[in-house]
């Protein structure tokens, strides 16, 4: 273990001045952070660290990102396939995200690179205040452990198979050569993995009398290659050289993906909980703490469901002509108090405000939809004053649900598609007091039983929305 003490302690003691860090939510972390286990300290998941020391998930959460701000920690977005669980890349900001999809070289497909699950986000000690001796190409433990994602729980039948296509994991170092020989099977097809330059070499059987019973493969930084070596059946000897300058690490493995597939249809793989990059998004704490954040102007990451809310304020230009600026302003203020506290407190974020309006996300639209409950109580706790003095205002709420684009507007995180323009044109139908969901929302699980024990009733209705083809099924809620 590297530490270095007196960075680890001045950055430690900015992380206790945060306001609202209480000791016994940061001392976990700083016993994590000294663990005499370099691996513990490499690509930490803040979920699975709450679970383990009592603490809420958005609790976890926002010390980890206090953390990063205060320099204790590096955070990561790492691409994740389905398939095989491997860490394809290792990015360290949100618009090197691909927008469409990325190849993994284990299960030779295409991945979509959707924010929902395929971007994990994880935390590792910062490199200047612990110095990780992680020893990737030292062996195979370490080379498996740091290319595959420790929250992929492969089913039991999916490592047997594994196993029995394994010919073995190699490593060879700059200016250094491996040996390895396969008994080829005239009718099957083989190949070397590599990992950390996402290549491959194939083979396949060769015609009769046409292969080879001896290879050179060279390995650089940019892969192994050739790409394609038809062998003789029997056995065959495969010298892999590094001509590079950094190692390389490869596996020998069988190729059969029929049989693969029927084991994972059979016996599908599991993920621990982890944090997705759709999560970090809808999280208010990461939005304050980031905002100024440099991101590409043309990123555009897909989600495939996200869940949007949209307010604003009826009378509110009424009751600054009515009760002057600097009452009606105190007002306006508290009134985004009770929005914004709603929405934090149900995982979601405040995208923007306009004028007296919010825009906010979830990543459930039951989350959201408890925003909205929570809202409209606030109001009538607030209006409850107003009125008193004679004057009234109004919450009016949309909420829908559906695919989006994250995007960079203004220098900030924003949301762009058909799931934007509806959720604004939903609110829009809205009077005073009234919450209007599209049926994405309605349907959800929970929305409804939510609506009726706060004491909402409401009818269907068919209505026209600017932008949007057709009539659009709406629920129109109110007391």
């Amino acid at each position: 273990m590297a530490l270095n003490q007196l960075l680890f302690d001045q950055r430690l003691a900015a992380l206790r001045a945060v306001p609202g860090l209480s000791p016994t939510a940061v001392d976990p972390l700083v016993a994590l952070l000294q663990d005499p286990d370099d691996w513990s300290c490499f690509r930490i998941n803040p979920r699975s660290f709450a679970d383990r020391h009592g603490m809420t998930q958005p609790a976890a959460l926002d010390l980890f990102l206090h953390a990063t701000r205060a320099g204790l920690l590096d955070l990561r977005f790492n691409l994740i396939c389905p398939g095989c669980g491997g860490v394809e890349y290792q990015l360290e900001r949100m618009d090197a995200v691909p927008s469409r999809e990325w190849h993994c070289v284990v299960c030779q497909r295409q991945v979509q690179a959707d924010l929902d699950d395929r971007v994990e986000v994880n935390f590792s000690v910062e490199q200047g205040v612990r110095d990780l001796q992680l020893n990737v190409f030292t062996g195979v433990a370490n080379y498996t452990r740091f290319f595959f994602s420790n929250n992929f729980l492969r089913a039991p039948e999916l490592e047997k198979f594994v196993r029995s296509i394994s010919v073995g994991v190699f490593l060879v170092q700059p200016g250094s050569d491996v040996s390895l020989t396969i008994d080829a099977d005239p009718k099957k097809t083989y190949r070397l993995l590599s990992l950390d330059t996402h290549s491959q070499v194939l083979f396949p059987p060769a015609p009769a009398n046409t292969g080879v019973d001896r290879v050179e493969i060279t390995a650089l930084a940019e892969g192994l290659g050739p790409k394609e070596v038809p062998l003789a059946p029997g056995p065959v000897a495969i010298r892999v050289v590094n001509r590079g300058t950094a190692p390389v690490g490869f596996m020998a493995l069988e190729v059969d993906w029929e049989t693969l597939a029927r084991i994972l249809e059979a016996h599908p793989n599991q993920m621990r909980p982890f944090l997705t990059a759709k999560m970090l998004l809808n999280n208010q704490t990461f939005r304050d703490l980031f905002r100024v954040q440099t991101l590409n102007a043309n990123m555009q990451l897909r989600l495939r469901s996200l869940t949007l809310l949209f307010t604003d304020l009826k009378g509110s230009t009424e009751l600054y002509d009515r009760t002057g600026d600097i009452r009606a302003y105190t007002f306006v203020r508290e009134h985004f108090k009770v929005l914004t506290e709603a929405v934090k407190r149900n995982h979601g974020a405040i995208i923007k405000t306009m004028g007296d309006a919010i825009m906010a996300s979830f990543n459930e639209p039951t989350d959201a939809a408890s925003a909205a409950l929570q809202m409209m109580h606030g109001m009538e706790a607030l209006n409850a004053g107003l009125k008193a003095e004679g004057h009234d205002t109004g919450l009016k709420v949309g909420l829908h649900e559906g695919s989006a684009l994250a995007v960079t507007s203004d220098e900030r995180l924003d949301y762009f598609g058909q799931t934007v323009n509806v959720a604004a044109r939903v609110q829009g139908l809205a009077q005073a007091g009234e919450i209007w969901l599209t049926p994405s929302v309605m349907d959800a699980p929970g929305v409804q039983q939510s609506l009726r024990e706060g004491g909402w009733r409401g009818e269907e209705q068919q209505v026209s929305l600017k932008g949007v083809g057709g009539k659009t099924r709406v629920y129109r809620m109110h007391r």
